[in-house]
């Protein structure tokens, strides 16, 4: 699943799996600038920030509870349900993470991450070409964010197209050189093409970037048997 986002202002760290999605240092600006008192003193960036502890610790029940307090606060806070619909993608509830994101990205058209976000969503769903017209949204809105790219490739590889897919795993490693995850998927794609010296020597980059990337490990392994 997914496993590196920031929601509000917080760094939430995240992994994926070698054809699903990957980590990003995000920030979320997105306003929610109404600070609604509640009887308990809790304001709606109170209930994000409550969100955003929980989701850090995976407790996606409690962080969905928060993010829906903050939304009872401000119906239009975009950025509580990006973290509503993002704990819903990890708990593997794609339809209504979709929905959520959707509510999202219709109070901020240019909500870059929810593109990002509801993009894997429907990646996850089986819908690779609503996906990626997501990810099209998301870099035309930002050309250089790299988990799109990354995610985009993703996409490409499952349905089968292998040269698109290592097009955008080169972009994202061009926006982030230190991306282990995107040469780890690039590994995938090259193996997939049966060129096995160059996913060796990505699955050894990803390594050397991330000594913790087991997909990469655990791939290099195999490959050298």
């Amino acid at each position: 699943m997914l496993k590196k986002i920031l929601v509000g202002t917080m760094l939430i760290a995240t992994l994926s799996n070698p054809n699903a999605s990957a980590e990003s240092s995000m920030v979320f600006n997105v306003g929610c600038e109404k600070a609604v008192m509640v009887s308990a003193g809790v304001t709606v960036e109170g209930y994000i920030e409550m969100g955003d502890d929980s989701f850090k610790i995976k407790a996606y029940p409690e962080a969905i509870y928060y993010y829906s307090k903050a939304i009872e606060l401000d119906s239009n806070c975009a950025k509580a349900y990006f973290g509503r619909g993002l704990s819903q993608h990890e708990r593997g509830d794609f339809d209504i993470a979709v929905i959520d994101l959707t509510k999202a990205i219709s109070i901020d058209p240019n909500y870059v991450d929810a593109y990002v976000v509801r993009g894997v969503a429907y990646d996850y769903l089986g819908k690779s070409d609503i996906a990626i017209e997501d990810f099209n949204t998301a870099l035309g809105i930002d050309p250089k964010k790299s988990w799109a790219y990354l995610n985009r490739g993703n996409a490409y590889k499952k349905k089968g197209n292998l040269d698109r897919a290592i097009a955008d795993y080169n972009r994202a490693i061009e926006f982030s050189p230190k991306y282990s995850i995107a040469y780890s998927n690039r590994a995938n794609a090259y193996e997939a093409k049966g060129d096995i010296q160059r996913a060796i020597a990505d699955n050894k980059k990803a390594l050397e970037i991330d000594p913790n990337n087991k997909y990469a490990r655990n791939n290099l392994n195999r490959l050298q048997k």
